[in-house]
């Protein structure tokens, strides 16, 4: 497909030959748009909770119950534009909150706020069962808004949340929430993702690393980074710290794949005729073992090596190794971590 240059007034429908994708040469079609959300490791609840919608080469969503205008994304994160309004942006937009229910959130969060860098990062952190969590729509490449500190404390917001795209803008994007919060109430904590600096790796690629049931976990044990908020001595924003690159499994990082793709995966590909990856890392459509699946409905996801099911949703490597019966994860790494350091292979 072409990249997508639409003006304001563009976003029509793909027809339904440009919106579908064969997933399996003898199963129906799969639509595209909702092949690249699964990729993206959301679930049919998340996709549905959030009104993710196609239109042209990207998706169409709701940003507020009281605002009729759209908010549309493009499927290739490096097209020009990014995102666009439909058909205008609205006055007095605020942030991300598509149920109306931010603010109960956070009350049911006590006071704790995620702030994502874009749409996307709120999707991701849903998926991971983050609920209390929002994203301003054009905050990265320029200072914060005035109204940015008050807002978030009429809001109920006791403790901010942030980690940044590890980019350019996700650093700057931080530095102007610190200086925004610098004379407020409200707690700043900045986590640093394990990615190096300058690969844009963002909270949606740690979600597709560790999957659902350990965002939010892994997310809380990252390290804290800090913010210089004095005024620089020469023209830029204020440094960002960089801490050592964090690793999510600091000693067993390299066990743990060995046992994903040598045990789970291997054995997962011969009970279920899995098909090798195609150029994005997923195999073609099986039918799902966690439930009685008719027509193949799940895919397997390489990088994360667990099932994504569009029926059921996402299971992870230690799912798939229950319900294969293979060796678990403790049982693995307790018979390699026993044996002497030159016996292992």
């Amino acid at each position: 497909m072409n990249r997508l240059r639409l003006s304001q007034e563009a976003g029509n429908r793909l027809s339904d030959h440009e919106c579908m994708v064969h997933s399996h040469p003898s199963t129906s079609v799969t639509p595209l748009w909702l092949d690249l959300l699964a990729q993206r490791g959301l679930s049919p609840q998340t996709i549905s909770h959030f009104d993710l919608s196609p239109r042209g080469h990207g998706w169409a969503y709701p940003v507020h119950p009281e605002l009729d205008a759209q908010r549309w994304k493009a499927f290739d994160s490096a097209a020009t534009p990014k995102y666009l309004w439909l058909p205008n942006k609205p006055e007095g937009v605020r942030f991300y909150d598509v149920d109306g229910e931010l603010g109960r959130s956070i009350e049911q969060a006590n006071g704790v706020l995620w702030l994502a860098n874009g749409e996307a990062d709120v999707w991701a952190l849903w998926q991971g069962s983050i609920f209390s969590a929002t994203c301003l729509f054009d905050g990265e490449a320029q200072h914060l808004p005035v109204w940015f500190a008050s807002e978030l404390e009429q809001l109920g917001v006791a403790r901010l949340y942030l980690a940044p795209d590890q980019d350019n803008a996700g650093l700057r994007f931080a530095t102007h929430v610190c200086q925004a919060l610098s004379s407020s109430d409200i707690l700043l904590t900045i986590f640093q993702l394990p990615f190096p600096p300058g690969s844009g790796g963002d909270i949606g690629q740690l979600l597709l690393t560790v999957g659902p049931s350990a965002l939010q976990t892994t997310l809380l044990a990252l390290p804290q980074v800090e913010i210089s908020i004095e005024e620089p001595t020469g023209p830029g924003d204020p440094i960002y710290i960089q801490l050592p690159l964090p690793k999510i499994l600091p000693d067993y990082h390299a066990l743990y794949e060995q046992w994903c793709v040598e045990v789970v995966e291997a054995a997962a590909c011969r009970t279920w005729n899995i098909s090798a990856p195609n150029t994005r890392g997923f195999s073609k459509s099986f039918r799902c073992p966690f439930h009685d699946d008719h027509h193949p409905s799940a895919g397997w996801n390489y990088h994360i090596h667990g099932i994504h099911c569009f029926a059921c949703g996402p299971h992870d490597t230690k799912e798939v190794a229950d319900r294969l019966g293979v060796q678990s994860w403790e049982e693995f790494k307790g018979r390699h971590t026993a044996q002497p350091a030159n016996a292992r292979s």
